[in-house]
């Protein structure tokens, strides 16, 4: 009870601004781009809690984000469920955009990797 007794200070409610550390705000991961360099630097198709797990990222989120990924045709799932970087990527990576004039079917199916 003497403990309830004493007396509450009231003095300075907000921190000082010279001796509070500065708030850092955690920077916003971009995942469909670490996605992108994991499957790439990989070689090799992944599921998606392989992926997940190398990005350092929800499973739930991540075949989520895989998953608009693969509509915008930036990876492909393959029948076992593993996911691989698509054909739109691994151009863009080699430097060079494909566009209709520039690219046949074939190669837009099977880009080669230099």
């Amino acid at each position: 009870m003497t403990i309830l007794r004493g007396e509450i200070s009231v003095g300075q409610t907000t921190p000082d601004p010279e001796s509070a550390e500065p708030s850092r705000r955690r920077t916003r991961r971009r995942i469909p781009e670490l996605i992108v360099r994991e499957l790439s630097f990989s070689g090799q198709a992944m599921t998606a809690r392989q992926v997940a797990k190398a990005i350092d990222y929800n499973l739930e989120r991540t075949e989520a984000v895989l998953e608009r990924m693969e509509e915008a045709g930036q990876v492909l799932r393959n029948a076992e469920g593993r996911w691989a970087i698509g054909a739109a990527n691994l151009a863009h990576m080699n430097g060079h955009d494909l566009t209709s004039s520039n690219a046949s079917p074939e190669s837009r199916l099977m880009p080669l990797i230099r």
